[in-house]
């Protein structure tokens, strides 16, 4: 049974492209941007392996990018940084609250709007929350909330298509995917 599921894993692995050397040294048109506000809002002055690549990727590409590195590895960074510079919200799908919880608190000091719709909100936090991301002049970047939230929230998946209808659902991102099967 185990050299089944080595299997799979060797089979999953080998479709994978990697596309960060395709990305790696380029100029892109808000490679500018990304470096200031790299620089301002996070007061960092140099990319970790593998990071500008998987930003690069996300902002030209919008679409399916897939991010492995150890913990401490600046992955948060590679979905922050593209939800800073893109129009639009980025939901952020964290299984822990208390991860959500340092997010959050560590985006708002530094000044990077963001909100969380976990089950320790109030309502009238909810109805806030909502009414933000419902206003065309939202300037929320990034929401996280729980893979249960999605899965029983009927509001949330109403706000999802209205943000899609509207062309500002800027992306999901899945924060510690190794959970995936638990959910």
């Amino acid at each position: 049974n185990d050299e089944v599921e080595c299997d799979k894993v060797t089979w999953i692995s080998a479709d994978v492209h990697d596309d960060g050397p395709e990305y790696r040294d380029r100029e892109f048109s808000h490679t500018k941007t990304m470096f200031e506000r790299f620089h301002a809002l996070f007061g960092l002055r140099k990319f970790r392996s593998n990071q500008q690549e998987a930003v690069d990727c996300a902002i030209e590409r919008r679409y399916h990018v897939f991010v492995l590195m150890p913990t401490g590895g600046g992955k948060s960074l590679c979905y922050q940084l593209p939800a800073v510079l893109d129009d639009g919200i980025t939901f952020v799908v964290s299984p822990l609250r208390s991860l959500i919880l340092d997010q959050t608190q560590k985006l708002a000091s530094l000044g990077i709007p963001c909100a969380s719709l976990t089950s320790d909100r109030t309502p009238a936090e909810v109805t806030a929350i909502y009414a933000q991301c419902y206003s065309s002049e939202s300037e929320l970047k990034l929401i996280y909330v729980t893979p249960e939230k999605i899965g029983q929230s009927d509001q949330l998946n109403k706000l999802f298509s209205h943000l899609y209808m509207k062309n500002r659902l800027a992306r999901f991102v899945i924060d510690e995917a190794h959970c995936i099967s638990d959910w």
